[in-house]
């Protein structure tokens, strides 16, 4: 080791070994993350800054859940005393990073993550190669001395002005049984420690595991007699994944990282929810769901969200007048389901019979968030920003608005980005329009969808229904479809024709031509009225090149 070297790199011997005397209370969530951070550290990279996500770096680990089960139960707290026996050091010289030949599926797939701004596509990739890579790491052996005290003890002794964990260290701690410690103090502690219901541990990584129990200097010079022959990575200094990669933009993997980490942030706040109300009561986060015949409440709240069996969604009032339902087929067995992008959906045996489209690939990029049934008596919507995404308008336990039965209401988290382009999922309602310059798309209460150009009509879908609800919405295969309030398929853009093609946009130009993109931005379709043209009599419209194959509806 002396003499070789890795290229780009250093392994190099370190020798440090120390026995702690210090005990730390290790009794929230907070704690225990804080104790984890000791062993990870984050070098400040050359590119951008990282955001931090409060408890994300640590949330998904099985340790961090299994320590959240026992501080939710509430019955003891833990004190630990770590020591470290490091013996090596290995790592990438700085600048390295560049210069390093990654393997080819990192390397493909950087390069098309690096030239997205889909913030699924980044996930994917962190969760394949991680938001950062390792720089250094020392090797060697951790031995954590672990002593879990139950409540009621740890309070009988707190009343009578012990320092628990000085206590801790001067009973278990290095010199603990030499003529240098505080006589006194050493035996106050252990009579104090013996008559509560104190249970000991000790755990090693790297090296053997000790042959005799306890604390003492001894054993702990014989487990560090047997770390250099088995060690273990102990400690780690990471650097941002970009500086592995010069194709992912580091202004890009900043925002993206800065989301995930506000994701994995809501999943600690969901879990944390769960433990400590042994599930949902008032939300819903990101992957849970409410069983039919099932209620959201909040005590002292104005609603009551319920799942009948047939799968329809009630809010009703504290004395169960109703506010607000969902309309549409029944579907019984179904669940409500608040899914990982963000969309409150009825899903079961007869498919998906109702959805908010408040998923992050339709409502400006924004993180899923919560579902929640406030105090005031209104359920939404909320983004991973605390966004409104969605209500169902029953705020102050009054009844929705017709408008808003059985759809609800978008907020302002959820309107389209652009006032002239509708995304995939997006709804337009009958009475709202798309205008780009001096033309307009106009959806009236009959369902007809009317494009004008400098106040002459140019094209509609030769449309007219009963005046109700309608939306007009964009399929993710590139299908333009007007449905009523039941969700019932009224129109069909194309006389029905599909063509199985990945929707980007539909959008309206100035001079009054209607198009739908795919993904590599080819017509799908359009209207067919560029410079003010006239195609009244062409309702099905016109498919274009990136429109290879299709179907009758």
């Amino acid at each position: 080791m002396r003499f070789l070297q890795p290229l780009g790199g250093y392994a190099l011997p370190e020798y440090s070994c120390h026995m702690s005397s210090t005990a730390v209370e290790i009794s929230s969530e907070s704690d225990y993350q804080k104790s984890l951070e000791v062993d990870a550290s984050l070098e400040v990279g050359y590119q951008s800054p990282v955001p931090t996500g409060g408890n994300a770096s640590f949330s998904a680990s099985a340790g961090f859940g299994r320590f959240s089960q026992e501080v939710a139960a509430k019955g003891s707290e833990r004190f630990q005393m770590t020591s470290y026996c490091l013996q090596f050091v290995a790592g990438f010289n700085k600048g390295a990073g560049q210069k390093l030949e990654p393997v080819e599926h990192f390397a493909a797939l950087a390069r098309e993550v690096g030239q997205s701004k889909e913030e699924g596509q980044w996930f994917d990739f962190f969760k394949q190669y991680g938001t950062h890579f390792i720089s250094k790491v020392h090797l060697g052996g951790k031995m954590i001395f672990e002593v879990t005290i139950d409540r009621s003890s740890l309070e009988s002794m707190r009343s009578s002005n012990l320092d628990v964990s000085a206590a801790i260290a001067a009973s278990f701690g290095p010199g603990s049984g030499s003529a240098n410690v505080n006589i006194a103090m050493q035996q106050a502690s252990k009579d104090a420690l013996s008559k509560s219901k104190a249970e000991t541990k000790t755990f090693v990584l790297g090296g053997l595991p000790p042959t005799t129990a306890g604390n003492d200097e001894s054993a702990f010079g014989a487990w560090a007699a047997t770390v250099r022959e088995s060690p273990m990575p102990i400690r780690y200094s990471l650097r941002e994944i970009t500086e592995a990669s010069s194709d992912l933009d580091p202004k890009t993997y900043a925002d993206m990282v800065a989301r995930y980490a506000k994701i994995e942030a809501i999943k600690a706040q969901m879990q944390a929810e769960e433990r400590a109300n042994s599930g949902p009561s008032s939300s819903l986060f990101p992957g849970q769901q409410l069983a039919s015949g099932k209620t959201l409440a909040r005590a002292g709240g104005k609603g009551v969200v319920r799942l009948s069996e047939d799968g329809y969604l009630w809010i009703e009032d504290k004395f169960g007048n109703q506010l607000w339902r969902t309309l549409g087929k029944a579907n019984p067995g179904a669940v409500l389901k608040y899914d990982k992008t963000g969309n409150l959906l009825i899903e079961g045996p007869n498919g998906i019979t109702w959805q908010t489209h408040t998923g992050f690939d339709t409502c400006s990029n924004a993180p899923p968030g919560k579902v929640e049934l406030l105090d005031n008596g209104d359920f939404v919507v909320k983004s991973g920003e605390g966004t409104l995404m969605w209500s169902a308008g029953t705020a102050g336990g009054r009844k929705a608005d017709d408008h808003a039965q059985g759809s609800g209401v978008m907020r302002d988290g959820c309107k389209p980005q652009h006032s002239d382009i509708l995304f995939p999922g997006q709804r337009l309602w009958s009475g709202h329009s798309l205008v780009a310059g001096l033309a307009s798309l106009r959806l009236a209460h009959t369902g007809r969808l009317i494009l004008k150009g400098k106040n002459q009509e140019l094209w509609n879908n030769d449309l007219r229904k009963t005046s109700g609800k309608y939306y007009l919405t964009l399929t993710k295969l590139g299908q333009l479809q007007i449905l009523d309030a039941d969700d019932r398929i009224v129109w069909l853009n194309g006389d029905g024709r599909q063509c199985l093609t990945k929707a980007r946009k539909a959008q309206l130009f100035g001079d009054a031509n209607f198009i739908v993109y795919d993904k590599q931005d080819e017509h799908i379709w359009s209207t067919d009225t560029f410079s003010s043209t006239s195609r009244i009599d062409h309702p099905e419209g016109l498919f274009g090149s990136g429109c290879k194959t299709g179907r009758r509806w």
